[in-house]
């Protein structure tokens, strides 16, 4: 059901951005900014490979140890399809390895609410069903827990941290698109963000809500997120009839 790739790697960095604290972030892939949030796009549905993967790298944390890590949040709005697949997710590197912390309701991470900020709270010490994935671990296991993973690799170095989206595969359209903002990593915030957990687009300050065409389908985005899904075909305005015919041919 999850999906996990080697995106330690190569990592390509388009802007870096400091927060108000130490911590800063590197975007990578598929990412770019949207007004004061980082659109995070898998796009398998086009013939660009640049946009499959995205996701945020993120230095300067302090964060030496997995047991050093005492906040790791963001508030996260699905703007197209929805989470599943091990996407969106944190990925804390332990050298070529990875632990992956999953955002979305346990325990399959799946059906997170569409076009709504929400806040992941603190998921360090989050002890929900399978939050974390500690398969690429000896000993690890695919459905574990923060005292679990805390029991496995607590002293362990940790070499990076990043927040990736590369679920597209999992939705029948091939898209996945999710925009993250206030990114909390012990006491850094990195990629400030206005509106509110639970606030819909287009309720809070700065978020008109516009009309978007989407294989056939009339949807309501929040401004910021225009650009990214008129990249990947949407057109203005809502459906039209022959808009809507296409749609049954749309694979």
């Amino acid at each position: 059901m999850k999906r996990f790739m080697a995106l330690c790697g190569a990592l390509a960095a388009l802007a870096i951005v400091p927060g108000a604290g130490a911590a800063s972030g590197s975007l990578f892939g598929g990412a770019s900014m949207q007004g004061n949030q980082v659109s995070l796009v898998s796009n398998l549905a086009d013939t660009s490979t640049a946009n499959d993967f995205s996701g945020i790298s993120f230095t300067n944390t302090g964060v030496t140890t997995f047991s050093s890590l005492s906040e790791l949040a963001t508030k996260f709005n699905v703007t197209d399809d929805g989470c599943g697949g091990g996407s969106p997710r944190f990925q804390i590197n332990f050298g070529s390895k990875n632990v992956f912390v999953y955002l979305g309701p346990s325990p399959n991470f799946t059906g997170c609410t569409p076009n709504t900020l929400l806040d992941s709270g603190n998921l360090i010490g989050n002890n929900d069903a399978c939050r974390f994935d500690t398969s690429q671990i000896q000993a690890g296991t695919q459905c574990n827990t923060y005292a679990g993973t805390l029991a496995l690799v607590g002293s362990m170095s940790v070499t990076g941290i990043q927040l990736v989206v590369d679920s597209g595969w999992f939705f029948a359209d091939k898209e996945q698109t999710v925009n993250v903002c206030d990114i909390r990593i012990n006491g850094s915030t990195v990629f400030p963000c206005q509106g509110q957990p639970g606030q819909k687009p287009g309720k809070g300050k700065g978020r008109k809500k516009v009309k978007l065409c989407h294989h056939g389908h009339t949807i309501t985005v929040g401004e910021p997120a225009v650009k990214a899904h008129l990249k990947h075909g949407d057109t203005m305005g809502a459906c039209q009839k022959s808009q809507h015919a296409k749609k049954k041919g749309h694979k």
